[in-house]
């Protein structure tokens, strides 16, 4: 898989959180960052199918070539974000 490096600023606490996201994963911050940024598109994917059901038949229409971004989208990363969240 071709890798691509990128520099991110994160304020203190959000590195103090992947640190340790990273002991208790034994990963180091690049795979752990992959991972959940993984996750997160593939949970977007499947809550954006589940509102629009040609969207979960033909994956292609996801980010509409990169283009447009759903409405379907939109609302299934808001919702996946409301669960991390929490109550």
């Amino acid at each position: 898989m071709p890798t691509k490096q990128v520099t991110l600023r994160l304020g203190e606490s959000a590195l103090d959180a992947l640190d340790y996201l990273c002991l208790i994963a034994h990963k180091s911050q690049a795979a752990l960052v992959a991972d959940f940024i993984l996750t997160a598109y593939q949970a977007v994917q499947t809550e954006a199918g589940a509102l629009n059901s040609s969207l979960a038949d033909d994956p292609d229409l996801f980010m509409n070539g990169g283009t447009i971004v759903s409405v379907e989208e939109q609302k299934a990363f808001q919702t996946i974000r409301r669960r991390l969240a929490g109550p």
